[in-house]
């Protein structure tokens, strides 16, 4: 009986799944149609293929950083995912963050604890978590070696509204009142974690050295992009564009209610970037990055969903 209703949460699970999968494509798509998309830049080839080597770049850096979850999921539960099952779950999930709201793209990784009767939501939540606070850390350490001097220039030009410091302060009093009220259960929970988990410290340090890379590699892409969008690059320059789009990316992060931090991140690019590469090459950068990103959002999903199919043969 317990099998029959788990077998059939599990189709339920599948189809909630496909279904988010095809309203975040509507999303996706719609982006596409909004978009006021110059594609006389296409008109070299060099660009052409640049662009499309980017794209598929992006989408290897999603699936590594599938990997690096299933790795998180292991240091805190124990339990080893196949790579076929967590990548393609993780890539599914990445798709909802186009669904206004973002937050289903953190919940979409919990049907990970609905395909593995062994493995908990909770457990997975704090991996989503541990993997979050990570980014974020590696993000600020890239930022702070790279650009620290223009990162906080263009901080400072930022106004922050009342009403974004309220809300702000909202969520860390919620945050904090719930931590409060559940701390007998965190308390259980950590030592489960501590008996059966793997939260040692080498593999803390591997998953902080994995984030470092992965930070890098992201503002590497927007880097690439100035780049055949035809924007002069030494290195000094080329290290203060890293940073300063960690920081952007940092951002839009920060404001979940934008779906995939669509236009805030964009917002924050052209802020921080002021005075330090040139406009026009930056706005065609920050348009074709936000078309590679959805597009490499997509092949990473592709590629997922391929490398099941084929392993499941």
């Amino acid at each position: 009986m317990d099998n029959g209703i788990n077998s059939r949460q599990k189709k339920i699970v599948s189809w909630v799944g496909v279904l988010l999968i095809a309203v975040s494509l509507v999303f996706i798509v719609n982006r596409f149609l909004d978009a006021e998309l110059d594609f006389a830049v296409l008109a070299s080839p060099q660009v052409i293929v640049g662009l499309i080597a980017i794209s598929l770049a992006y989408s290897i850096v999603y699936i590594v950083t599938a990997v690096n979850y299933r790795a998180w999921i292991y240091n805190v539960s124990g339990f080893r995912i196949p790579y076929p099952q967590a990548i393609s779950i993780y890539c599914s999930a990445n798709l909802y963050k186009y669904i206004p709201g973002s937050v289903l793209a953190l919940v979409g990784r919990n049907r990970l604890a609905v395909e593995y009767s062994g493995l908990s939501h909770a457990k997975v939540a704090f991996s989503t978590l541990m993997e979050g606070a990570f980014f974020v850390i590696a993000v600020i350490i890239t930022t702070l070696i790279f650009s620290f001097e223009y990162a906080a220039q263009g901080i400072s030009q930022i106004n922050f509204s009342p009403t974004v410091i309220i809300i702000v302060a909202g969520i860390l009093l919620l945050i904090a009142l719930v931590i409060f009220l559940t701390r007998h259960r965190i308390k259980t929970f950590f030592k489960d974690i501590g008996e059966i988990g793997k939260l040692k410290p080498l593999a803390l340090t591997k998953r902080f050295v994995a984030a470092i890379l992965l930070a890098t590699a992201w503002g590497s892409t927007f880097l690439v992009i100035l780049i055949l969008m035809g924007q002069p690059m030494d290195l000094r320059l080329a290290l203060k564009v890293i940073g300063l789009f960690n920081l952007s990316w940092l951002v839009g992060f920060a404001v979940p209610i934008a779906p995939a931090g669509l236009g805030v991140r964009e917002a924050a690019t052209l802020v921080l970037f002021g005075g330090v590469v040139n406009d026009g090459h930056l706005l065609l950068a920050i348009m074709a990055h936000r078309v590679i990103a959805i597009t490499s959002d997509v092949m990473a999903y592709c590629i997922a969903i391929c490398y099941a199919k084929v392993k499941r043969t």
